[in-house]
């Protein structure tokens, strides 16, 4: 902080979520100025507790606690996923090892609730959490998206399409 003083975990917890091209470092090393700190470690250098979480099979994320990874059907329950199911499971998931693991360390007094950044593939993750899990919505603070990664098949903001028109 400028005098000497540790402040880390002081501001509460924040979770950066991936997209589906990239895994946990894109966050470190996507800026467009080599010279510039990357956003989270922008936030931890301002007293932020910064986590990056991991999507299963990129190269840091390549365990289970239940899957054995040696076999083969191990390996096929372990890429058995989508978005709802990383969102219902696995953004849980983290966000309850981000409050275990700064319960346990007790050196600040952190409201519990984690802020989440998203990017693209992660924020329909984090979305679907939020919607499928009732318990989640307590433990987010605040949930920033960065490019959402959606089709708004069925909004057309009233407007009539063509298909509508061929129907009438």
């Amino acid at each position: 902080d400028g005098n000497g003083e540790d402040i880390q975990g002081s501001k509460g917890q924040v979770l950066f979520t991936h997209t589906a091209t990239k895994d946990c470092l894109s966050w470190l090393t996507s800026t467009s100025d080599d010279a510039a700190d990357s956003i989270p470690k922008m936030l931890f250098d301002s007293g932020y507790d910064v986590f990056l979480a991991c999507r299963r099979g990129t190269q840091f994320s390549r365990s289970h606690e239940t899957f054995d990874l040696d076999t083969k059907e191990g390996l096929a329950d372990y890429f058995d996923y989508n978005t709802s199911s990383v969102g219902e499971e696995d953004i849980g998931a983290f966000i309850d090892l981000i409050n275990t693991t700064v319960t346990d360390e007790a050196k600040f007094t952190c409201s519990g609730a984690v802020q989440i950044v998203a990017h693209s593939l992660g924020t329909g993750e984090v979305l679907a959490g939020l919607a499928g899990d009732a318990t989640l919505a307590d433990k987010v603070n605040f949930v920033t998206n960065l490019a959402p990664c959606a089709v708004p098949t069925y909004l057309n903001n009233g407007a009539e399409t063509e298909e509508d028109s061929e129907s009438s």
